[in-house]
């Protein structure tokens, strides 16, 4: 995890963040930890100072929300719900599992996100929602992928499985993909439905990533490798 890498793990972010779906844009020069965005000043972020206030840089509650420049300060405390609500409230967005519900209700087939990334909040907020069976392949009918949470090492993981076979394990730091030797139409759509920045093709019975950073719209990409794991990439879209 990115905040883990730039501040050391003893900050121990609360899991709430991450399944909320806030993007990591923690810093090392920054006094903590931080997520939401510092692309311009007027953009928001969620602080996240260390557990123990005599090692925190600045005085105050552990958590806050402020404009990314620091110049104005919405919530200061050490209530993490208080702190989401002020962040999303302050930003005009939802949390990714209200999102879900909200679109839930056009009813069947449930679907992913539409025009989001598929991450590990998506996947854990799909995993805890009342239909955690998800379309993932539309190949002469409809191939449903489900996703269930189970304890992993040092967090909590989301697996996929696809007509009975686990295709897909999210963890904080991104996705470990398998096609368990089906190369077809429906295991490239399943599995470019679970990763970002990119696709999955198949040619000549091989099974190939095409990274859009590297290959834009052309159909060129690396050969993929069982358990390959595969990071998070792209912004929310909308």
């Amino acid at each position: 995890m990115k905040w883990e890498t730039e501040h050391g793990a003893g900050y121990a972010v609360p899991a709430e963040i991450i399944s909320a779906g806030l993007p990591d844009v923690s810093w090392h020069n920054d006094a903590c930890p931080a997520f939401g965005s510092q692309a311009n000043d007027t953009d928001y972020c969620l602080w996240v100072e260390h557990p123990d206030p005599d090692q925190r840089e600045l005085d105050g509650g552990r958590f806050s929300v402020t404009t990314a420049n620091g110049e104005f300060t919405v919530y200061n405390g050490d209530d993490i719900e208080a702190a989401l609500a002020a962040y999303f409230e302050a930003t005009g967005t939802t949390p990714v599992a209200e999102r879900l519900a909200e679109q839930d209700k056009a009813g069947q087939p449930y679907t992913p996100l539409h025009w989001t990334r598929m991450d590990y909040a998506q996947a854990l907020a799909i995993a805890r929602s009342k239909h955690p069976s998800r379309v993932l392949a539309n190949t002469h009918g409809y191939r449903f992928g489900k996703f269930t949470e189970h304890a992993g090492i040092g967090s909590t993981e989301v697996r996929v499985h696809l007509i009975g076979q686990h295709i897909a394990t999210f963890t904080p730091e991104g996705v470990f993909l398998w096609s368990r030797g089906y190369v077809t139409v429906t295991t490239s759509e399943a599995l470019s439905a679970l990763v970002t920045g990119g696709y999955f093709y198949h040619e000549g019975g091989v099974l190939y990533f095409s990274a859009y950073e590297t290959t834009g719209d052309r159909r060129t990409g690396t050969r993929h490798s069982e358990g390959s794991m595969y990071p998070y990439k792209i912004k929310e879209m909308s």
